[in-house]
């Protein structure tokens, strides 16, 4: 079965925070899907506080089993592993990453297999001209 590939970003703020048994490790490294330095006309969400929440629409296999949630350092090529999750959102917080400029991407995972990684640089990220985050803590 393939998986969903019509997963949107969408920032919202604190929610909470569900983790579950995922298939890397935090700080594994992964290729990079999207072409960095290409800002064009993309979003910057700026966001202080300790926390603050990524949320997506849900994938729609019957088999999911959660969502695998990467970052990187805005402008850069190395997607980094954060957390995985049960739901279609994530709280993110200060213990987990550090203030700075952030690009986000979600993978969906069943049992056998991962979906491509879709980035909040991706033409189907909400807005739709990419986005990047800001984040002063």
């Amino acid at each position: 079965m393939m998986i969903s590939r019509n997963l949107f970003f969408i920032l919202i703020t604190v929610l909470v925070l569900m983790f579950a048994a995922g298939c890397v490790e935090p700080g594994m490294e992964i290729a990079s899907s999207s072409n960095p330095g290409v800002e064009s006309s993309l979003t910057p969400f700026m966001v202080d506080g300790d926390s603050f929440t990524l949320a997506w629409n849900p994938a729609e296999p019957e088999d999911l089993l959660g969502y695998n949630v990467y970052y990187r350092v805005h402008e850069t090529d190395t997607w980094l592993f954060l957390t995985d999750c049960t739901e279609a959102e994530l709280l993110v917080s200060s213990a987990m990453l550090p203030g700075g400029d952030y690009e986000f991407a979600v993978s969906s995972f069943t049992a056998t297999e991962e979906s491509a990684l879709h980035t909040s640089l991706d033409a189907t990220a909400n807005p739709d001209t990419g986005w990047y985050l800001t984040w002063i803590q």
